[in-house]
This record gives C-alpha cells, sequence and structure tokens, in this order.
C-alpha cells in the first residue's frame, strides 16, 4: 500500500478574500471600540505584532449583514449551538466567526489570563476557573462591541 505523501497531501495558496473580510471586521471593530484601539496601538508598539494575527474568534449579531457573506469567502458552519453558530474557514489560518445573539466581540489569544491582566494591570472578572481548559475575560466594553481574552488548553469550545 503506497502511503501519502504529506508535502503533497494539502497545498496552502493565498486566500486574500477571507483575509481582507477579517481584517475589514477588525477595522470595524476598532474604529467602534476606542480602549480596544488603544490597546491595539499599544501591542502594535510594544510588541510589533498586528491585532489581527491576535484574534482567536469573532462575535457577530446574527442579523448582521456581513454574516450572510461568510459562505463567500470562504468560511462554513462547524457547529451549532442554542445561542449562537460557529464558522470555521479550513484554508487558512483564519478565526472563528460565531453569529449569535449581541453586539459585536473580539477575542484575542493569550498564554494567561492571570498574567495578562497583572501585565496590563487591569481586575477583571474571569470566567473558568484557575488550570481550566478554557478561560475568558471580557477587559473592554463599548457601546455594543467588547474585547475578550482567550486562554485556551486543548479546546476549541466558546464558552467558558
Amino acid at each position: 500500500m503506497k502511503s501519502a505523501n504529506s508535502f503533497k497531501s494539502f497545498q496552502w495558496s493565498p486566500q486574500p478574500a477571507p483575509f481582507n473580510f477579517i481584517r475589514s471586521l477588525a477595522s470595524d471593530f476598532l474604529g467602534a471600540c476606542p480602549e480596544a484601539a488603544a490597546f491595539a496601538n499599544r501591542m502594535h508598539d510594544g510588541t510589533g505584532t498586528r491585532f489581527i494575527d491576535w484574534i482567536d474568534h469573532i462575535r457577530l449579531n446574527r442579523r448582521d449583514r456581513r454574516v450572510s457573506q461568510l459562505e463567500s469567502v470562504g468560511y462554513h458552519v462547524a457547529s451549532e449551538h442554542a445561542s449562537y453558530t460557529v464558522y470555521v474557514n479550513p484554508s487558512g489560518v483564519f478565526p472563528a466567526v460565531l453569529a449569535g445573539d449581541g453586539g459585536t466581540e473580539i477575542g484575542i489569544k493569550v498564554e494567561s489570563v492571570a498574567d495578562f491582566l497583572a501585565a496590563n494591570q487591569l481586575e477583571r472578572d474571569v470566567l473558568g476557573s484557575p488550570l481550566a481548559v478554557l478561560r475568558t475575560c471580557r477587559i473592554y466594553t463599548a457601546q455594543d462591541c467588547a474585547l475578550t481574552i482567550v486562554e485556551r488548553h486543548g479546546t476549541r469550545d466558546f464558552d467558558a
């Protein structure tokens, strides 16, 4: 039996449509959430990284017109839950997009919620116990938008 060549089993290719879509969502979000925009600028200046590269997931209101554009940029429904639907794009390393109730939320990846809060001198309520597979914490909130930090340990779940 001949084994598949792992180098040829999947060929990555540029994906400008989903990248531009996610970049547009992030830009709109930062325009609506001033504290998150200030934080994104501090991230860039302090670490030389782009906000878009830290994104773990994006939550949109299910009535947001952009939800209807997800399929056209390569996203498909990965799972449905009582209060939201998860969309993923397997053609690249793109954040999941969740469609549900409420305003827009962007969750960014962190190694440790506790360390992040301490380093940024923030005191916030944390969802999930220490050493849990998922911990989240909303760090900035404005009208209809929120920035959340997400600490993951082997799970793709979204509810802590």
